[in-house]
């Protein structure tokens, strides 16, 4: 099946100026930290969204950030069955519906509109409509976020530390045929020159095997892609396999 990927190749470029603060007054803090054997997998907890489909419409920007979203709200006792995505691909202005969008944006139009819907009451049709306005329900009871963060792009560290605190919505390549027909196994190929941002996760944990540490991801693709939804990326120094340490965002309040 050919998916619609998201366009993200021009992310990295709207990070705010927090995340040049952040990598500037921790470098060291950063660096000294022992590589240790920790491992963390949201998977194997009751507050991970399961494996979503986003079918034809390129619409994963907005399946990243909700699966991470309702994950954080589970995290901090909220109760919650499924936001609608369907509300960001018709309603998200700095978005592109169907044809793609960004994560960081996502949680923009989030926070403006002081929490999102859920499925139930705006259900997801695969396509982009026009947004439809519905005055007589409300958003659902604790995902009016206030504020998100960028990782540090490249930091492994950053991203291992954030993790422990929730799921991070990221981008990657997913052009690579090793991705898009992912089976089992860790992915590890090299960067190829025109590799691009142009799909959206939800990086979900990390662990280990013989040949060393591997990220866990969670797509939107299904549970018939890979293993049960979920595939593995090999850690790499820089911007990491298919980009995958180029660009990652969460909501922190």
């Amino acid at each position: 099946m050919n998916y619609k990927l998201s366009e993200t190749d021009n992310i990295v470029k709207s990070f705010n100026f927090n995340l040049f603060v952040r990598s500037v007054l921790r470098p060291f803090e950063i660096l000294k930290k022992k590589q240790d054997k920790s491992k963390i997998n949201w998977k194997n907890t009751d507050y991970l969204s399961s494996v979503k489909d986003q079918g034809q419409c390129g619409s994963c920007y907005a399946f990243s950030s909700v699966n991470v979203l309702e994950t954080f709200m589970r995290i901090n006792n909220y109760k919650v069955d499924r936001l609608s995505e369907q509300q960001i691909v018709d309603c998200s202005p700095d978005n592109y519906g169907c044809e793609g969008g960004f994560m960081h944006t996502t949680f923009d139009f989030i926070i403006k509109n002081k929490g999102l819907l859920s499925d139930k009451d705006y259900m997801y049709s695969g396509k982009t409509q026009n947004c439809t306005m519905l005055y007589n329900v409300t958003n659902v009871n604790g995902s009016d976020i206030t504020e998100y963060q960028f990782v540090i792009p490249t930091s492994i560290q950053d991203y291992k530390d954030n993790l422990s605190k929730t799921p991070i919505a990221i981008a990657l390549d997913a052009n690579n045929v090793y991705f898009r027909f992912y089976k089992e196994g860790v992915i590890d190929v090299p960067k190829r020159n025109d590799t691009q941002l142009n799909h959206a996760v939800v990086l979900v944990g990390y662990d280990y095997d013989e040949h060393g540490m591997y990220w866990i991801i969670q797509n939107s693709w299904g549970k018939d892609w890979g293993e049960n939804g979920f595939c593995k990326i090999r850690v790499r120094e820089g911007e990491g396999v298919l980009l995958c340490q180029k660009y990652g965002v969460y909501p922190v309040k």
